[in-house]
């Protein structure tokens, strides 16, 4: 069973704002912060095995985004 990680940026980072094992709860989880003012693109969902992998994902999302800005600076 895939768990559904909601994460949010703040700054130059991504931070879990939840999760859920049904994909559903995570679309609503997500709209509500898009309801309250949190901007869409400052927003993902991430499909993994289990909450268990939270901080590996974190990590990559947050290695993958710096790595993007790094390219797109050149």
């Amino acid at each position: 069973m895939n768990f559904y990680l909601v994460c949010r940026r703040a700054g130059k980072n991504w931070f879990s704002a939840g999760g859920s094992y049904d994909l559903q709860n995570a679309n609503w989880l997500r709209d509500d912060f898009v309801k309250a003012g949190e901007p869409v693109e400052n927003m993902k969902i991430i499909e993994m095995p289990g909450p268990g992998y939270t901080q590996e994902k974190l990590k990559e999302l947050n290695e993958s985004d710096q790595n993007a800005c790094i390219s797109s600076d050149k």
